[in-house]
């Protein structure tokens, strides 16, 4: 049971973030939504290596939104790189 709420846990913020881009048309949406997923990811990394000198145990929550954004981008990220023109 609870490796399937982890499994929603995931695919929830990454199913909205292609959602909420799937009709998205702008070019340079790309390199901003690109931007933004490689900061959080690099917020997580950083974040990670300095886990008990920044007492990140204390923020958990905050970890785990900036967890969730970085999975809602990642999504918008590939649901927007992954567009294929109909002919």
């Amino acid at each position: 049971m609870k490796d399937q709420i982890l499994f929603l846990r995931i695919l929830l913020p990454f199913l909205l973030g292609i959602i909420t881009f799937y009709d998205a048309s702008d070019p340079a949406l790309k390199y901003i939504i690109g931007s933004l997923c490689l900061t959080t990811f690099l917020l997580l990394v950083l974040v990670n290596l300095y886990y008990k000198k920044l007492k990140a145990y204390k923020f958990k929550s905050w970890i785990a939104g900036l967890t969730y954004t970085s999975l809602f981008l990642f999504g918008a990220f590939l649901c927007i790189l992954n567009k294929q023109c109909l002919s």
